[in-house]
């Protein structure tokens, strides 16, 4: 087997350029997985950010809605109070 004689230097800056072809993938593909991981850590601050909104949107006190606590109210004035309302 034959082969054509590649001078040391030449040899020598292939090497280099494919050393540089791989760091420069590996830089574009990290690059690409920053990029994913932050759009994954926008959402879950955007996520927790809406939660926190709508928690403080409905304080811990009023998780029914104003109807029915008006109507439970009225049944426990009932309840509690002798027959009639006046």
């Amino acid at each position: 087997m034959l082969r054509a004689y590649v001078s040391t230097s030449t040899r020598k800056k292939r090497r280099c350029e494919a050393q540089q072809e791989e760091t420069r993938k590996t830089a574009q593909e990290e690059g690409e997985q920053k990029k994913t991981e932050d759009r994954r850590t926008k959402y879950l601050k955007s996520q927790r950010r809406s939660t926190q909104r709508r928690r403080k949107e409905r304080p811990m006190g009023m998780r029914e809605p104003y109807e029915v606590a008006v109507y439970r109210f009225w049944m426990q004035q009932a309840a509690t109070s002798p027959e009639g309302h006046g």
